[in-house]
């Protein structure tokens, strides 16, 4: 289970999914689409990447030669939600997750292109229904997810998602009572898949937001020979 960590630590474990994305971004390189987006765009007012009617492939060309350098390494950018919740905005730092702060919204999504946030393991957001209660439900999950995805969508420029992680090593530890599993590699150390295939299906529909841009969830497996005939037993060797 993650901890938070010093101000602005980048977490390499749980940038997998946003990482190979946005190096994918990066390499597909500025050439052979440059203007390209922006152009298609011109003729229908709305940008080719929001038009849920083009094959995927157009959407995917237009969207990277819309997109700046500096847009693309942002892709490969996580920071802390709580980067986005300090109340003081002049430090946006790991200082509880709090209620969304616009200030430090603008400051970590838009002006230096985050790509995505996490909620690491002791971050539980506080209440949002101004009531006076505990925090950490349901609700104030989503309200959070909602404010800030609403922001990064709306703002940026090009109106890209934010990929929002939450920590699930355990399963979706935070809220009261969830379920809780053991720690991945031990689970993966008993060599019996069936039940690691079900420990990892829960945590992304108790925590997986409903439009699907992302839930950092475990990766819980025994290694398998190249040909998936099954798990590898210890001492075995595998083929490459």
């Amino acid at each position: 289970m993650f901890h938070s960590p010093a101000k602005g630590r980048v977490r390499g474990s749980r940038k997998v999914a946003s990482a190979v994305v946005a190096a994918a971004l990066v390499v597909a390189g500025p050439t052979a689409f440059v203007g390209k987006g922006m152009a298609d765009s011109a003729g229908s007012g709305q940008p080719p990447w929001l038009d849920a009617h083009k094959p995927i492939t157009a959407r995917v060309s237009a969207l990277l030669g819309a997109m700046t350098l500096p847009e693309k390494v942002g892709q490969m950018d996580q920071q802390l939600v709580t980067t986005l919740t300090d109340n003081d905005g002049t430090r946006c730092g790991d200082n509880g997750f709090n209620m969304p702060n616009p200030t430090c919204m603008q400051k970590v999504l838009i002006d230096q292109h985050a790509g995505s946030v996490l909620a690491g393991g002791t971050n539980d957001p506080i209440d949002t229904t101004g009531g006076g209660g505990v925090g950490n439900t349901g609700y104030d999950w989503a309200n959070e997810y909602n404010i800030i995805q609403k922001y990064a969508i709306e703002n940026s420029r090009l109106h890209i998602p934010l990929i929002f992680g939450v920590d699930a090593v355990h399963g979706f530890g935070h809220p009261w009572q969830a379920p809780l599993y053991p720690q991945s590699i031990g689970m993966g150390a008993t060599w019996i898949p069936p039940p690691l295939g079900r420990a990892v299906s829960p945590p992304r529909t108790h925590c997986g937001p409903p439009d699907g841009t992302g839930t950092s969830r475990p990766c819980r497996t025994c290694p398998a020979t190249t040909g998936g005939a099954g798990p590898m037993r210890p001492g075995a060797r595998s083929r490459r």
